[in-house]
């Protein structure tokens, strides 16, 4: 998750309070900064994520799971 967070404080220009429970939108970033996220961690883990990726993101931990499925995918390689 501290990806997540430093690629969210990058975008806000600062850290707001949120867990894996909290609904993106309460995070105050939408669905371009959640694609900006996206490639923020993209870079981090060396993973390729398209839009698809996201469909039914609803909170954090849904982006975690993706990245984790996506970097568990990456090193089964």
């Amino acid at each position: 998750m501290a990806t997540f967070r430093v690629a969210v404080e990058e975008i806000l220009g600062e850290a707001p309070e949120f867990d894996e429970s909290t609904v993106i939108e309460m995070v105050g970033i939408d669905s371009l900064d959640l694609i900006e996220v996206g490639m923020i961690m993209e870079d981090e883990y060396g993973v390729e994520m398209t839009e698809s990726d996201f469909e039914g993101v609803a909170v954090v931990g849904d982006v975690l799971a993706v990245f984790a499925t996506l970097v568990d995918k990456l090193a089964n390689k």
